[in-house]
C-alpha cells in the first residue's frame, strides 16, 4: 500500500475546533473471492460453503473526512463528523477479478455523517442525542454477488440519565428510533439471513462502589 494524506487541524477558538483530512491510497494484492460449491451434512447438521480466493485486485481509495467540536455553552457540546469515500478498481482481463472490483466499487457507501449533542441539564441530569446516516449501497446489477441492496438511512439515538446520588445513576436509552427497521449487513458469499437493526429501548443502572 502507498498513498498520500493531507490534513488541517485548528483550534479556531477556546470553544471550537475543526479537523479536515483528505487522502488517496493505492492498494495491490487485494483479496477477492467467489462462492464455489456447497455441501450438506445431515449429522451433525452443517452447510459447507467453498470460496475461491485470490490476491489479484488493484485499485485506489480516495476520501475525505471532517470532524468539528463546538462547546456551545459550558453545559452543551455539539460534535459533527462526515466522511466521503470513493473506490476505483483497475480493469482486469480476469472476469473474477473484474467482477470483484466492480463489487468493491458499488458496495462501498460513499457518504456517512453524524451529529452528537451532549447536554448537561443540571449537575444530576444529562440528555444526549445522536443523529447519523449512511448512503448505503446497491449491488443488484453487479456480477458474482447475492444481489445485495443495503439502502441508505438516517436514524436517531436518545439517552436521558439521572444521578440519584454520587454513586448511583439511572438511564433510559432509545436506539435507532427513526424507521421501523433497516438492513445493516448482507453476506456476499455465504447464504445467510440479512442482519436487520430495529428500534430498541434500554434501561440501565450504574453503581459505583
Amino acid at each position: 500500500m502507498e498513498g498520500i494524506e493531507l490534513g488541517y487541524r485548528s483550534q479556531l477558538s477556546s470553544a471550537f475546533n475543526i479537523d479536515l483530512t483528505a487522502y488517496r491510497y493505492r492498494y495491490t494484492g487485494i483479496v477477492g473471492g467467489r462462492a464455489g460449491s456447497q455441501s450438506f451434512d445431515f449429522w451433525p447438521l452443517a452447510v459447507t460453503q467453498n470460496v475461491n480466493l485470490y490476491n489479484a485486485g488493484k485499485g485506489w481509495i480516495t476520501g475525505a473526512e471532517l470532524a468539528a467540536d463546538w462547546l456551545v455553552v459550558s453545559t452543551w457540546r455539539l460534535q459533527l463528523s462526515y466522511s466521503w469515500t470513493q473506490v476505483q478498481m483497475d480493469e482486469s482481463s480476469n472476469p473474477l477479478v473484474q467482477g470483484a472490483g466492480i463489487n468493491d466499487e458499488v458496495g462501498t457507501p460513499g457518504h456517512y455523517g453524524s451529529l452528537r449533542s451532549q447536554w448537561n441539564i443540571s449537575p444530576t441530569q444529562q440528555f444526549d442525542a445522536w443523529v447519523r446516516g449512511s448512503a448505503g449501497y446497491d449491488r443488484l446489477n453487479a456480477p458474482f454477488t447475492n444481489l445485495v441492496h443495503v439502502p441508505g438511512y438516517v436514524t436517531l439515538d436518545l439517552r436521558y440519565a439521572h444521578k440519584l446520588n454520587k454513586d448511583l445513576e439511572l438511564a433510559v436509552t432509545g436506539r435507532n428510533l427513526v424507521g421501523a427497521h433497516r438492513t445493516e449487513f448482507i453476506s456476499d458469499y455465504l447464504p445467510s439471513v440479512p442482519v436487520e437493526i430495529a428500534p430498541s429501548l434500554l434501561l440501565s443502572a450504574r453503581w459505583r462502589f
